[in-house]
């Protein structure tokens, strides 16, 4: 969650499109090429470093960003997620479905508040 947010902002503020999908074809090339695994992990890594800008990004981050762990964190415990969370349920599925995917998206919330919970202040 944390991540995407972050990607988010820094594409609106660095006016970057923000690309989804990806060429493959480069990543294939270097699957197919006659590299040893860890040499393809490497070269993977510069394509992915390369198509995310990584370096501005991990910039923005440190300078305008230090806070959005702590940020994200105390939102995603907040009432304010649980009533999103009601609304968007309803907004999309039948009625009938609606406890089942509270539950199934509420997990999914949960379980990524109790893995960030050793990071930061409740």
């Amino acid at each position: 969650m944390e991540s995407l947010l972050a990607w988010t902002l820094f594409c609106v503020v660095t006016d970057r499109p923000m690309k989804i999908g990806i060429d493959p074809q480069p990543y294939f090339d270097v699957a197919d090429s006659e590299r040893s695994y860890e040499e393809k992990l490497e070269a993977y890594e510069v394509l992915a470093d390369k198509h995310f800008d990584r370096v501005a990004f991990e910039e923005f981050k440190a300078e305008q960003l230090s806070e959005l762990g702590q940020a994200t964190y105390d939102f995603m415990r907040s009432p304010d997620l649980e009533r999103i969370l009601d609304q968007t349920v309803a907004d999309i599925f039948p009625a009938h479905e609606h406890g089942a995917f509270k539950a199934h998206f509420g997990g999914l919330l949960g379980h990524w508040i109790n893995n960030h919970a050793k990071h930061y202040k409740a």
